[in-house]
């Protein structure tokens, strides 16, 4: 059986052809690697090369964006038959794009055309269905993990959850990220991602010269190669390295990922230093936008005098486990949902205080705390008028502080390496969405779909799989990549000159509502 294949991208900051060379190829034929290095797990199938002579339309969006179609018939021996497979690719770069989600109030489900179009957002050039959505379980369209907006917390679960989004540091000015470029000894090279960076990345190296003003010794690495003069001067523990004090001198510290190439290099080897900018030097901070994946969970709490109330969830449907529940204007339902005692927070101070629980609306510019039966009795100690102190924030796992932030599925690539699942799940062709990203900051939606609303006793099929989406994704230049998601919600509207089009499926085709989604929108 075959299926025919038509892979749309839209690409922002690449106005001219978009042509991918597979993995391992110099050609530009194929946009994607053999099944050889498809997965980490071989049980997946082989994924088909798309090649980049089939494209068939490109039209330009708006400055810098574009959008292209591919055509490639695939074979295919999928029990849902032949299909014609539909795969579409934003891409943008951080420097000159934002993501930006979008969210409805909790819980509930928005039309993906009104959060496209939401009144007083900035206009995207492109816009995707974002978290998985609690359809089954509770059936009120919550997602699954936190959101993030503007820096603001608007809605978290009480479990720890996966959490993808933009996040925002300002450098020093001795710092210099997102730079690119190698340090070649001999026949061997590696990359630099980073110049004086106070934080090792993990899938390249950092520079480091004089201009380093954070402390006599250097962050801690796995490997720090030293140059003076063009010449390689030690090769040695990443530990308490010293910071060059010539401006002949350089500092390459390597992450454990380099290892084989550090490996092959040797003291006295020339070193030829390439890095855009080379040197440059900056008098004031700058702000250096990312991306990043970690676990994140609510830490939240309401202090009044001695008496700490600990808050686990915000804006969710149900108040359990050992933490309060808190309820802002975000929330959308009319009365809260009781606890076993309620406190009412205003402008640093206690309005209402209920110790057998209310589940009254959320009043005007206030907050309600729900608390579950364990912890009533401390509302016993808080009285109407008394001083407070409320604080709601994200704890993530690794540290990064977002801007804008959703929960998210699987980690399906992670340092360049496919972590696709080979699940019988998985491997059917379904409608699908990934959200990727690289150290260079480029940004990337992928969305699959069959090209025609396909159903199957109501359930939507066609597409693609995991693995498939994932190895496209990367053999196109990504590094990272989440599974955001699919299904029946699967969606991708790009800007075409004022007016949303959809570009997955036929313009009348049926959206379903969808609680949050993620946009690019010009900076």
């Amino acid at each position: 059986m075959k299926r025919r294949l038509t892979v749309i991208v839209t690409a922002v900051g690449c106005a001219g052809a978009l042509v991918v060379p597979a993995a391992g190829s110099t050609t530009g034929s194929a946009v994607a690697a053999s099944s050889a290095s498809v997965s980490t797990n071989s049980g997946c199938a082989a994924v088909p090369a798309l090649r980049s002579s089939a494209i068939t339309t490109r039209r330009d969006l708006a400055p810098d964006t574009s959008l292209t179609i591919w055509s490639d018939p695939v074979s295919s021996s999928n029990w849902w038959g032949k299909r014609e497979l539909k795969v579409s690719l934003v891409k943008s770069n951080l420097a000159t794009t934002a993501l930006d989600v979008r969210s409805n109030d909790f819980p509930g489900a928005t039309d993906p055309l009104e959060l496209a179009t939401q009144e007083g957002a900035p206009t995207p050039t492109a816009l995707v269905n974002g978290d998985f959505i609690e359809m089954f379980g509770t059936g009120d369209n919550s997602p699954r993990g936190p959101v993030v907006q503007d820096g603001k917390l608007l809605y978290a679960p009480y479990a720890k959850s996966l959490i993808v989004g933009q996040t925002e540091t300002v450098l020093p000015a001795d710092e210099i990220q997102k730079v690119i470029g190698t340090v070649k000894f001999g026949q061997y090279s590696l990359p630099v991602r980073s110049i004086n960076g106070r934080t090792l990345l993990s899938n390249s190296g950092v520079l480091y010269d004089k201009r380093w003003t954070a402390g006599s010794t250097l962050p801690r690495a796995t490997t720090a190669i030293t140059i003076r003069r063009g010449v390689v001067f030690s090769v040695g523990s990443g530990s308490a390295v010293r910071a060059p004090r010539s401006a002949t001198t350089k500092v390459l510290l390597v992450p454990k990922s380099q290892a084989a190439t550090v490996s092959r290099i040797k003291v006295g080897m020339t070193a030829t230093v390439s890095v855009t900018p080379t040197d440059g030097t900056s008098d004031k901070p700058r702000t250096v936008y990312g991306m990043a994946s970690t676990s994140a969970q609510i830490a939240g709490s309401l202090v009044v005098g001695a008496v700490t109330i600990p808050i686990g969830a915000l804006n969710f449907h149900q108040i359990t486990g050992a933490e309060a529940a808190a309820f802002d204007a975000n929330w959308s339902r009319g009365d809260v949902p009781s606890g076993s005692a309620t406190v009412v927070y205003s402008n640093g101070k206690i309005t209402a205080v209920s110790r057998r629980g209310s589940s009254a609306a959320v009043p005007a510019g206030s907050t309600v705390i729900q608390l579950p039966s364990n912890i009533a009795r401390r509302a016993r100690a808080i009285h109407v008028g008394d001083a407070a102190t409320l604080d709601m924030s994200l704890r993530t796992q690794s540290g990064a502080t977002f801007t804008e932030a959703l929960g998210h599925g699987s980690y399906v690539l992670r340092d360049g390496v496919v972590h696709a699942s080979c699940t019988w799940a998985a491997e059917t062709d379904r409608p699908r969405n990934l959200l990727g990203w690289n150290d260079a900051g480029r940004i990337f939606m992928m969305v699959s779909t069959s090209g025609r609303p396909d159903t199957w006793g109501g359930y939507r099929i066609g597409g693609a799989t995991i693995a498939e989406m994932t190895t496209w994704l990367k053999a196109l230049g990504a590094t990272h990549a989440v599974n955001l998601d699919g299904g029946g919600s699967t969606i991708l509207l790009t800007n075409n000159q004022g007016t949303f089009r959809r570009v997955d499926l036929p313009k009348d085709s049926y959206r379903r509502p969808v609680p949050n989604a993620v946009a690019f929108v010009p900076r």
